[in-house]
């Protein structure tokens, strides 16, 4: 989970939240606004959490959304494990920091946004996009959609073993 900075044509700021199973190459919540506090975090994570299942660990940065009370009190709750990587090493979340580039080059510079609509607009279509239709190498190039474990993969996997 992490934030992306962008601003709107007429110099106002935005952000955009995204939280990213790793394992699965699938965007599983993300929200675009102007600010967005460790409340809104937290709501997100809990809607993600509603459709998506909780995972075990959630990794962050120290950003102050991040180290919220509100945040922590969920996340012990919940029993989910707040794993922080370490000041200025942004190389220990590198998949999601990977996505941030990807997220920047592919969609945010393309456009000049003149509304906070045409952001939440454009994200929607590149989240769609992103978890149907893109493939990822991690996931045998299989799209977020179908890039589920493979059991065939795993028993092939095996076989290669020498014990």
């Amino acid at each position: 989970m992490d934030f992306i900075h962008d601003a709107l044509s007429i110099g106002k700021g935005i952000r955009i939240i995204i939280i990213i199973d790793i394992y699965r190459r699938k965007i599983v919540g993300y929200r675009v606004d102007r600010s967005i506090t460790g409340d809104g975090v937290t709501e997100l994570l809990q809607a993600s959490i509603e459709e998506n299942g909780k995972p075990e660990i959630l990794r962050t940065d120290n950003g102050p959304e991040f180290i919220s009370r509100v945040l922590n009190r969920f996340l012990f709750k919940e029993r989910i494990k707040h794993e922080f990587i370490e000041k200025g090493k942004p190389y220990q979340n590198g998949y999601i920091e990977s996505f941030m580039d990807k997220l920047r080059n592919e969609c945010l510079n393309l456009y000049l946004f003149r509304n906070i609509y045409e952001v939440r607009m454009i994200i929607s279509k590149y989240v769609d996009y992103y978890n149907n239709e893109r493939p990822h190498s991690a996931i045998g190039y299989e799209t977020s959609k179908w890039g589920h474990v493979n059991i065939n993969k795993i028993d092939t996997c095996l076989s290669d073993i020498k014990l």
